[in-house]
């Protein structure tokens, strides 16, 4: 009897281990392949700036300069270089959100779920594209921006103060004048976290 009891104390210590990660060392833990050009002491250094409240930037592998923008105890937000960003957000205890963009020449972000030890899980994002005509504009425009809403991509940003996630859209074959136009056709959304998808 004491012996299972001591393994039940060992087991719901490990569980309590686990749901107390911190934003820190999930980041600090991350595993290499996800940024292969940034070492896990690269890492270590970059959250030491933070709590040193020094510049939290330093050179990759690369050459590029990797910085830190945000972190809070939930959320972190770091420049991987001039054209890409990442994001983490932690969902509870047991979850945490990534998030990865690409910014050139038009802006494409991908979304993965994972464990907070790094164990990928299912990413469901339930969003739906709603095109539609805004009360000031034509039929005759709205049938021509319409027409050039195709092909578009998504675009994830990760809230740093709350669970949720905002959509947007980006147009790689669009002038930055008719993709401005063009926006007005499609607004971005916030999905709330439930639990298991964004929706």
């Amino acid at each position: 009897m004491m012996r299972k009891s001591l393994i039940f104390i060992i087991l719901l210590a490990g569980c309590l281990g686990v749901s107390a990660q911190s934003l820190r060392t999930v980041w600090i833990e991350m595993p290499d392949s996800i940024i292969p050009y940034l070492s896990r002491s690269q890492r270590t250094e970059l959250v030491d700036y933070v709590d040193m409240k020094a510049e939290p930037a330093v050179r990759d592998a690369l050459g590029d300069t990797v910085r830190i923008e945000r972190m809070t105890d939930s959320y972190l937000s770091v420049r991987l270089s001039r054209s890409s960003r990442l994001e983490i957000r932690l969902l509870g205890k047991s979850t945490l959100a990534l998030v990865r963009t690409w910014e050139a020449p038009a802006a494409e972000s991908s979304l993965h779920l994972f464990s907070q030890l790094w164990q990928e899980k299912k990413a469901v994002v339930v969003c739906q594209e709603t095109v539609s005509r805004p009360d000031t504009m034509s039929e005759e425009e709205f049938a021509e921006l319409k027409s050039l809403a195709v092909p578009r991509m998504r675009v994830f940003h990760l809230s740093a103060d709350r669970p949720s996630l905002s959509v947007s859209w980006s147009y790689p074959l669009l002038s930055a004048k008719d993709a401005k136009r063009v926006a007005a056709l499609l607004k971005p959304k916030e999905l709330e976290w439930t639990g298991t998808e964004f929706r």
